[in-house]
Order: C-alpha cells, then sequence, then structure tokens
C-alpha cells in the first residue's frame, strides 16, 4: 500500500530527470535517499510539502540540483529534517 511506505532508497540507480512527482505523493515517508543518480534541476518546496514526516532526505552528489522556494510558497516546516 503506497500510503504507508516510510523508507524509500534509490541511490546508485542511474536514475535521470525528471523525478516522478508520485515520491511525493508518499505522505508517510520518512526517509528518501535519492543520492548518487543523475538529477538536475529544482526540487520545489512546494513539492516537499506533503512529507511532513520526512526526517532523512539525501540529494548529495548532484552538481545541478537545488532545493528552492518560489515566491508564493508558504513558510513549510519539516522540524525532523535532517539534510
Amino acid at each position: 500500500k503506497p500510503s504507508s511506505i516510510q523508507e524509500v532508497d534509490l541511490s546508485y540507480n542511474n536514475i535521470g530527470d525528471p523525478l516522478p512527482d508520485s515520491i511525493f505523493d508518499l505522505v508517510n515517508l520518512t526517509s528518501l535517499d535519492l543520492s548518487s543518480n543523475n538529477l538536475s534541476g529544482v526540487i520545489k518546496s512546494n513539492m516537499l510539502s506533503k512529507l511532513t514526516s520526512l526526517e532523512f532526505l539525501d540529494v548529495s552528489s548532484y552538481s545541478l540540483l537545488s532545493l528552492s522556494t518560489s515566491g508564493n510558497d508558504v513558510n513549510y516546516s519539516f522540524p525532523s529534517l535532517q539534510l
């Protein structure tokens, strides 16, 4: 059942752009590891906003990927998030 998934490790899987939006529908996700793939571009804060239980996010090993906010973003809170 996708809504019950808490940990996703997709590191070293040669994933390229675009990052599937469905990852951000996993509302109970506590750990997301996307490190060492072929992603680039921007992960916007509104994409992460559904992941309120997120404690761990790894997007390391990317020179062309960034986390960004837009002018219309609300202040999202991720009190347990470790980057």
